[in-house]
């Protein structure tokens, strides 16, 4: 049964919606399975479902042994198998992708008799000669590749058809054309040697997983009854896997260290996937999760998951309005509908430059289009959702936390953390009355900072909407007459502000109370270098993240900037990049074009990421009408030129940040190399925790599971994993891991430590983005004040994170960074701690 809109004004038990919200889930999930599966099924590919590629790993392991002891005998025979053996020798191909493509073909087939009402047999010539044939293909692609001059062509193929996530059976399409094209000499299997190969293997398969039944007197394949019936559970039990989960209208059951860590928030059990607290624990985790301090943890994310919401029903029509009936990309929104193809011009088949040209043209406008289904389907979802649930007055968000503590909503599209057109559509259930200017200016803040009018004060930011309140209030009012609103950086929420505001501006004209439900958001400065400061007491770095009181606001991305332009400055002289130098200044660099880069130094970002962001802040300053200085070949070295730079005033300005970062990959690459040493059987029994201010475990831990990685140019970079742990952890992938896990295990301290204060103040309803946190704007100036900067000051006022963490080091290692002089009590005076 599915609900309808009567049922928001009938007396109906939340509980009663609730289990019938997730009966229908249950249901859906279901249906997504079935199309995943016929999808796919469709196409001659269910091996690359979801359900497929369990099947495709279970049968692997047991049929790559065969395969390799079949292939590469240690004595040969005489016979068509061995002949079979030989003509798979000579194509050169892995025994590992042989098994690979195989298997694939085998199920592939298999399904085919199960797809249907009734059991199809499946005829062996047909089972043989088509998954032969995935092995032939894979084969003259090689040929292709290992031909003079035609390597270079087919990697540059295979990475565009990559990066463009193209679908199998336009790989295929575009391999043949150039297969024609290249006109490469290629002499394959016969048909009789396809079915002699596909043959052999068959019968390997058979014998070495059991799934197929092959009488040596009967024509046809079969899947055997326990195949039948485990394709059939696991159909069954799938379905949850493909839960799209849906906000409740009912509190979530809240999470319970003696009761409830591991089921999830939801009422009805086989209705909806159960899920722990901590993202992917599973049954080796349950000792450590049983034995942790959650007082501080569970309390702090149950308020949020118990925060009532609404969905604002005029911002759901203005949505839909801009999306479906302006339909032409506003508001960083998708089209609704695919960018329509050209005409064919008049000369297209006797004009080949004309024909080349339109072609290309063509072809960016499909690739254009696949890359904004994904997009299109997030609007279109969120939209859905919004609909069916602004029929509530009340809907809640259960969490869950990952292995860092960083909490995120289950829901998926409509939520407090998804993107500005999704965030705009919900507002509190409970709303809250703004009684004095200081209140009021929170508000005018919030759409300051929507417009993108936030790199100024606090007061100057409530100055300008008093300044523009006109038109603020005409697009509240009016927003489809008045559309200036969608010129903001953010122009749904801003549009939310409006309409808030306008509001607001009423009631004050009228001398009436005005009761506010819009959240208003705080943001951190770079939240990453602001916990890196202040646990090394950095007054430096401190001072660029507006620690420090008493300063106008701090701009570390425009430092960086500065500092980079200094850089160049000293360049222009330099012989061999002088004029590179001179044509960066003359470009001119913002903080824009090295925010990015910046943004991701405290989560280990690398040189190719700051080279990669470069690259888009400069195409996107010319996107946006920036004269061209220099010929567009010479884009290339010039980018990596002047991400050079920016990386050189990265070190300059996050110095103690960099030492930080680094000492903390060498510690956890000590830890990893000292561990592998130690005489423990499990990788999982070497992981490295550590314990966070407010009593949350954090674990790092990469193990060297043994891994299958198969290259093949048919199905591209397959990886298979064997859950056949070395014992051992992976040290490179736990250096490069550890900075960016460990801060953001104190981002999400900081978040919880803040919630916990602020409802010993009273305040129950929060919407909180990891480094964003928001209120109702009444309670925003008591919330920074008395739990935002007091719980980041305890945190290391009272605890030294690095120094914890080397106490639990019993290896060779440096010691942490000296701490500096950074008076933390001043980050109480500061306006922008944040803002």
């Amino acid at each position: 049964m599915t609900l309808s809109e009567t049922d928001s004004v009938l007396s109906v038990d939340p509980m009663d919606i609730q289990n019938r919200l997730e009966e229908e889930m249950r249901t859906v999930a279901e249906a997504r399975l079935q199309k995943d599966v016929q999808s796919h099924a469709d196409m001659g590919a269910f091996s690359d479902s979801r359900v497929g590629v369990k099947f495709v790993k279970a049968a692997y392991k047991p049929f790559v042994d065969a395969v390799r002891s079949f292939v590469y005998p240690t004595e040969r025979k005489a016979g068509r198998q061995q002949r079979a053996a030989g003509i798979l020798r000579d194509t050169g191909l892995e025994p590992e992708v042989i098994a690979y493509l195989f298997v694939k073909g085998v199920f592939n087939w298999v399904f085919k008799s199960l797809s249907s009402d009734r059991m199809k047999r499946i005829k062996r010539v047909s089972l043989c000669i088509n998954a032969a044939d995935l092995i032939h293909t894979e084969w003259r692609l090689r040929v292709f590749e290992q031909t003079e001059g035609r390597k270079a062509l087919l990697d540059k193929i295979m990475r565009d058809m990559d990066r463009r996530t193209y679908p199998k059976e336009w790989r295929l399409r575009t391999i043949r054309m150039y297969f024609d094209a290249e006109r490469v000499e290629w002499n394959g299997w016969t048909r009789r040697e396809k079915l002699l190969v596909g043959y052999s293997l068959m019968l390997l398969f058979r014998d070495s997983t059991g799934l197929i039944e092959a009488p040596k007197d009967d024509m046809y394949v079969s899947p055997t009854p326990a195949l039948v019936e485990a394709i059939q559970k696991a159909m069954q039990a799938s379905a949850t896997d493909f839960t799209l989960y849906w906000p409740m209208v009912k509190k979530p059951i809240p999470w319970s260290e003696d009761r409830n860590l591991f089921r999830g928030g939801y009422l009805g059990k086989g209705r909806v996937r159960p899920y722990p607290i901590i993202k992917g624990a599973t049954k080796r985790d349950v000792d450590r999760m049983l034995k942790m301090d959650w007082s501080q943890v569970l309390p702090a994310i149950n308020t949020l998951q118990e925060t009532p919401w609404r969905v604002n029903r005029k911002m759901v029509e203005i949505l839909d309005w801009v999306f479906n009936d302006l339909g032409d990309g506003r508001c960083d929104l998708p089209m609704p509908n695919d960018i329509p193809l050209p005409p064919i011009p008049f000369d297209y088949d006797t004009n080949e430059e004309v024909k080349k040209a339109h072609n290309s043209e063509v072809f960016l406008i499909h690739d254009a289009n696949r890359q904004l289904i994904s997009k299109r389907i997030a609007v279109i979802s969120t939209l859905a959702l919004a609909k069916k649930f602004q029929q509530f007055h009340k809907i809640y968000f259960p969490h869950n936390l990952d292995s860092r503590g960083r909490a995120y909503p289950l829901p998926a599209f409509l939520n407090p953390q998804g993107p500005d057109y999704s965030k705009s559509l919900l507002e509190f259930a409970h709303s809250e009355p703004i009684e004095d200017d200081e209140q009021a200016a929170w508000l005018a803040i919030a759409g300051a900072n929507a417009w993108g009018n936030d790199k100024v004060s606090l007061q100057e930011r409530a100055d300008w909407v008093v300044d523009n309140e006109w038109w603020i209030v005409e697009c509240g009012r009016n927003p489809k007459a008045n559309t200036k609103w969608m010129e903001a950086d953010e122009p749904f929420m801003f549009l939310r502000f409006c309409m808030e505001w306008a509001g607001y501006v009423e009631a004050y004209d009228q001398g009436l109370p005005f009761y506010s439900r819009m959240p208003i958001h705080v943001d951190a400065t770079n939240s990453g270098l602001q916990h890196y400061s202040a646990m090394l007491r950095d007054p430096v770095g401190g001072r660029s993240v507006n620690l420090v009181p008493g300063l106008d606001r701090q701009d570390i991305y425009g430092d960086v900037a500065k500092e980079t332009l200094r850089i160049l400055e000293g360049l222009v002289d330099d012989p061999d990049v002088g004029l590179m130098a001179q044509g960066w200044i003359a470009f001119g660099l913002d903080r824009k074009m090295t925010k990015r880069q910046v943004m991701v130094v405290p989560y280990a970002g690398k040189f190719s990421s700051c080279m990669e962001y470069t690259r888009d802040g400069y195409l996107d300053k010319l996107k946006a009408g920036h004269a061209r200085l220099w010929d567009k070949q010479e884009d290339h070295p010039r980018v990596i030129f002047l991400a050079k730079c920016i990386w050189e005033a990265i070190d300059n300005v996050v110095v103690k940040g960099k030492e930080a970062m680094q000492w903390l990959s060498k510690a956890s690459s000590a830890w990893s190399k000292g561990m592998n040493k130690a005489e423990v059987e499990d990788a999982y029994d070497r992981r490295l925790t550590w314990t966070t201010p407010d009593g949350f475990e954090a674990v790092q831990w990469r193990d060297t599971s043994r891994k299958c990685v198969l290259n093949t140019k048919l199905e591209g970079r397959v990886q298979l994993v064997y859950y056949e742990e070395t014992g051992k952890l992976d040290g490179r992938d736990m250096s490069l891991s550890m900075a960016p896990n460990f801060v953001h295990s104190l981002d999400a301290c900081h978040m919880r430590m803040s919630i916990m204060k602020a409802m010993e103040l009273g305040i129950r309803h929060f919407a909180m983005i990891h480094d964003s946190f928001g209120v109702h704007a009444r309670f925003m100036p008591m919330f920074i004040r008395d739990a935002v900067k007091p719980a980041f000051i305890e945190m290391y006022r009272d605890n030294n994170p690095l120094k914890d963490l080397a106490d639990k080091i019993p290896f060779k290692m440096d010691p942490p960074p000296v701490r500096g002089s950074l008076d933390l009590e001043g980050i109480h005076e500061s306006e922008f701690f944040f803002s």
